[in-house]
């Protein structure tokens, strides 16, 4: 028991070992001081050298999987609610992640071609533009199934932490990773001096939240 708890506890670590290596490679692609509203969706890349595009690339693809051991960790923690329930949250955290690489894994390429864009001229022009748009296709409506997955498997982590018998204490429910993640949009309205700094890796911030106040969570109780 003292060995599964163990690993368990390790296994949280590589969880946020995940969210500080993606979060700083996803943070060199996509961070803009002058922000992300802008009618070109992705003019916020413009500015990206590509020394932070290759940095970013490789510290994510190195250090992406590590999220489905920060998952696992998490539901070792709530195993002792029994049912069905707990391996459902396991499922949608770990499958919103894997797609979520499918997403990454594109974004140095769309850094690159949207640079090309703004520099090419004549038929050159249209086609980078049409390839923009069949990523803007192909990879965005990718990303929107890590939001719907990140919204299930956090309501079903709240559900079962006030209601079921888990290793975590009621007030681990308000660190679930889809209120971070509001919180962290509506910062960059409401504070965008630190918002312009959390959004372009927002759900990285939302898990390093989640896993580490587990950690803290667990190392109490034990």
């Amino acid at each position: 028991m003292k060995n599964e708890s163990s690993r368990a506890m390790l296994a949280g670590f590589a969880g946020i070992a995940a969210t500080l290596l993606v979060g700083s490679g996803e943070f060199l692609m996509h961070f803009s001081s002058t922000g992300y509203v802008n009618e070109n969706p992705y003019a916020y890349l413009l500015g990206v050298s590509r020394s932070r595009v290759i940095v970013g690339h490789f510290l994510i693809a190195i250090s992406g999987p590590l999220y489905f051991l920060g998952y696992w960790h998490v539901y070792q923690a709530l195993k002792p609610a029994r049912g069905i329930l707990p391996l459902i949250f396991f499922f949608a955290g770990t499958y919103g992640f894997g797609t979520a690489l499918v997403w990454i894994g594109s974004r140095a390429l769309i850094v690159l071609i949207a640079q090309a864009q703004a520099e090419a001229i004549g038929p050159d022009a249209g086609l980078l533009a049409g390839i923009v748009a069949d990523y803007e296709f192909l990879y965005e409506n990718v990303l929107q199934i890590i939001r719907i997955t990140t919204l299930i498997a956090s309501g079903l982590f709240v559900f079962l932490v006030l209601r079921r018998e888990t290793r975590y204490p009621r007030w681990m429910a308000l660190a679930n990773p889809f209120l971070t993640l509001a919180l962290v949009f509506v910062s960059y309205v409401a504070v965008p001096a630190i918002g312009v700094f959390l959004l372009p890796t927002a759900m990285n911030v939302a898990h390093f939240v989640f896993f580490s106040s587990s950690l803290v969570a667990l190392s109490r109780r034990s």
